[in-house]
């Protein structure tokens, strides 16, 4: 429950920053608070594939140069970040007994990709698996009724 609180409390303060990035100027707010900002942002629409960079900087209320060179105080870039976070949408979801019956591809959509063959590269470079091996790995075995009965 704590950490279910702590997400909530997290989110509660994005929103309340988000909004007054809005009315505020961005010269007001630091860094790490604009990160946050454009991370719940990014987040937020992951799961679209043409989320842009611009469209993010437009939502934070700053240029797009000032976003990237956020991203890049963490060592990363925006689109970087933005593909690791849909790989570990995605490959939880892998694992999620609840999209068991999901097509990997389909999934693939809902985290955001829309390059399946891209995705299974960068998949398999990053876990050293493809995702339909990666899947049969961590699949949740049921008991048969059988056994289950006995």
């Amino acid at each position: 429950h704590a950490q279910h609180l702590a997400d909530i409390l997290l989110n509660l303060i994005a929103t309340s920053l988000s909004e007054l990035s809005m009315t505020a100027p961005t010269q007001s707010l630091g860094h790490s608070t604009l990160f946050y900002i454009a991370q719940q942002y990014l987040e937020k629409h992951l799961s679209d594939p043409k989320l842009s960079v611009n469209e993010c900087a437009n939502a934070c209320g700053i240029s797009v140069r000032s976003l990237q060179k956020l991203f890049q105080e963490q060592g990363t870039s925006v689109n970087r970040w933005v593909q690791q976070q849909r790989l570990e949408r995605y490959k939880a979801a892998l694992m999620n007994p609840l999209m068991a019956d999901k097509n990997i591809t389909q999934i693939a959509y809902d985290c955001g990709f829309n390059d399946i063959s891209n995705l299974s590269r960068r998949f398999k470079a990053e876990f050293m698996v493809t995702p339909s091996e990666y899947r049969k790995m961590h699949a949740v075995r049921r008991p048969h009724r059988a056994a289950a009965m006995a």
